[in-house]
């Protein structure tokens, strides 16, 4: 409409912030707080080179470890992704990326265990609850829960453990069936870390609404709202999107935005 604008802002890097949050990883949670090099950071351990002096090419290799590994991927998900980037890595050298990057982020590959584990044992012990740090695990028998620490709750449907792999009843995303699925630590702590996201954006979404910015529309981790610029400033916008919720007292959050009169990627 006449005299109206889209701002439109997205989140930094905002799983690979709440992954090392909800893992406690320290080294990678102070990054964020400074500089913000986690791809120099992951770059730098696996070259052993010192951060500043981390060349371009190893900074794309520390970018694909960091998107790839951070779920329990292992040598062949860094392979996949690195095709994204034109890079060519031999099966010897992408395991060797991989542990190198375990190494350096050891509370994230922790975290997959202590998730899984805490997993199988609400599974086995129904209406008793296990903490994996900031989520908790409770069964029923029927259902399988894991409260966020925003007091919402994910739920895997009819879960059982054979040979000490969980499985669970969902909706395959083909057929449109309901099948049976199997799940594992890494896979717990993407959904984890990608639902503990979307509460970090849908806290933003009700405080932006609360404050007069039309909320049009959202893809993935960016928000878009429609104002009068004279009304309300770009700035204010940002400076809602990046308040870190009561619940994620420690989670370091940024993000970054422009004006435009048509959204554009």
């Amino acid at each position: 409409p006449e005299g109206q604008v889209f701002y439109l802002a997205d989140y930094s890097a905002i799983e690979a912030r709440v992954l090392a949050w909800l893992a406690e990883q320290d080294d990678v949670l102070e990054i964020f707080e400074t500089d913000g090099k986690l791809y120099e950071k992951s770059a730098s351990s696996i070259y052993h080179v010192d951060i500043d002096n981390i060349t371009k090419a190893q900074r794309t290799v520390g970018k694909i470890a960091t998107l790839a590994l951070g779920y329990a991927g292992g040598y062949r998900a860094f392979q996949k992704m690195a095709v994204n980037y034109q890079v060519d890595i031999s099966d010897e050298e992408a395991q060797a990326i991989v542990s190198k990057w375990r190494q350096a982020n050891s509370a994230i590959t922790t975290y997959w265990h202590t998730c899984n584990n805490a997993a199988i044992q609400a599974i086995h012990n129904p209406f008793t609850t296990y903490k994996a740090k900031l989520i908790l695990f409770r069964s029923d028998g029927k259902q399988l829960w894991a409260k966020l620490p925003s007091g919402r709750k994910l739920t895997w449907n009819n879960p059982s453990v054979m040979d000490n792999q969980i499985q669970y009843q969902g909706v395959d995303t083909i057929t449109g069936k309901w099948t049976q699925h199997r799940t594992y630590g890494g896979d717990i702590a993407q959904s984890l870390t990608q639902a503990v996201a979307r509460d970090v954006m849908t806290n933003a979404m009700l405080k932006l609404d609360k404050e007069g910015f039309n909320v049009m529309l959202t893809v993935h981790d960016e928000i878009i709202v429609e104002v009068n610029p004279k009304l309300k400033a770009l700035t204010e916008f940002i400076e809602i999107m990046n308040q870190t919720p009561t619940w994620a007292k420690g989670l370091p959050i940024a993000a970054e935005g422009e004006m435009c009169k048509r959204y554009k990627k």
